[in-house]
This record gives structure tokens, C-alpha cells and sequence, in this order.
């Protein structure tokens, strides 16, 4: 008998169904025993489930960028001491030692959060700092409170903090300068920026 092209590929086709069919788990069955005895029949369903991920990280004020003034304060041994006020031509009894210097510290609190698997919190800071003749290096952080450690001793940051997922983080850092850094700055202002970046890359 002489199949023709069209009827083969038809052929081939219903049967190539019939083996995917054979081959797939059936949502609908039956059981059947002509005696009354216990059957059963399953179905199956397949239920995925969708979850985003989620980073929200938090350093300082919600709704602007915090900018920490550690002004520096003079000291000069014997008398005036600690210099408070701007002034000109004030009588001084100095000694010849060479002044210091000293700043306030500065606190910010830090929140981070994921349900992510392998997010670490990293920093990088810009070097305007050398205008004054300081970098990010000098500027010490400290936590003073809370579980969330800084991304490094400094600003100059260089660790990558592991962040667990679903686990709320806070602490509370506390930014200085040291005294023996302050010594060796140049008069003037300068500004540097640190970026905290949470992510899974």
C-alpha cells in the first residue's frame, strides 16, 4: 500500500503526540475494579510562588543627605587655651609649643534590610578631602551601639559587610577625626562624599 508524504508526516506526528502524552503526568485519572474493591485516582496541581527581592538600606536622615561638621577647635598651651571665638589682635602669654587641634565627633544611625541571599554593604569616598590636606583615610567610624558594622575602620571604607537575609540590622557610627591628623591639616574647608551601597553583585 502506497502512503503518500502528507499521510507519513500525519503519521508521524499523532504518533509523536501519543508518546508526550504517554510520557506527561495526568491531572485527571480514574480507578476502576469491576469486583467493588478500593480504588483511587489522583490529580496534581503545581503552585509557584513569586517572592521580589528586596533592599532597603538606610544612613542617617530619611529625606536629605547629612552632613557631619567635625570643625576643628584650637588649642594653645598656657593662655588662651582652647580658642572659642573669632577674633583679631587678642593678647596671648604663648609658650612656643605647636597648637592643637580637636573636633567634636558626629553620629548617624544605619538601618539595612533584605530577604536577599548574599548582600553585602560596601562604602567608597571621593578624595576632596585633600584640599585640606586630609583623606578618607583620617576619618575614623566607630559603632557605638547595634549589630550592623561599618564597611571598614575608616571612610576610607575597603570591607564588604555580609548582610543576612530577614534579619533587620541597625547600629549606631560615630565619625572623628583624631587629633594627631587635625595637627597636620591645612586651614580651610573641604567636603567628602561617601556612597553606602547594599547589594547582591
Amino acid at each position: 500500500m502506497k502512503i503518500t508524504t502528507n499521510k507519513f508526516l500525519a503519521a508521524m506526528a499523532a504518533g509523536s503526540l501519543l508518546a508526550v502524552a504517554a510520557s506527561a503526568n495526568a491531572d485527571s485519572q480514574y480507578g476502576y475494579n469491576g469486583a467493588a474493591k478500593g480504588v483511587s485516582a489522583q490529580a496534581q496541581v503545581n503552585i509557584q510562588v513569586n517572592v521580589p527581592e528586596l533592599v532597603i538600606l538606610r544612613v542617617g536622615d530619611t529625606k536629605a543627605i547629612d552632613l557631619l561638621k567635625l570643625n576643628a577647635q584650637a588649642t594653645v598651651k598656657s593662655d588662651p587655651g582652647l580658642i572659642k571665638d573669632d577674633a583679631n589682635n587678642i593678647a596671648a602669654a604663648w609658650d612656643g609649643a605647636v597648637p592643637g587641634f580637636e573636633a567634636e565627633s558626629q553620629k548617624l544611625a544605619a538601618y539595612v534590610w533584605t530577604n536577599a541571599k548574599g548582600v553585602v554593604l560596601r562604602c567608597e569616598s571621593d578624595d576632596k578631602l585633600s584640599a585640606i590636606n586630609l583623606d578618607s583615610s583620617k576619618v575614623n567610624v566607630e559603632v557605638a551601639d547595634g549589630d550592623l558594622k561599618h564597611p571598614g575602620a575608616t571612610t576610607a571604607c575597603g570591607e564588604k559587610i555580609d548582610i543576612p537575609p530577614n534579619k533587620l540590622q541597625t547600629a549606631t557610627w560615630v565619625y572623628s577625626i583624631s587629633s594627631d591628623a587635625l595637627a597636620n591639616a591645612y586651614a580651610g574647608t573641604a567636603t567628602q562624599t561617601t556612597v553606602y551601597t547594599a547589594a547582591n553583585i
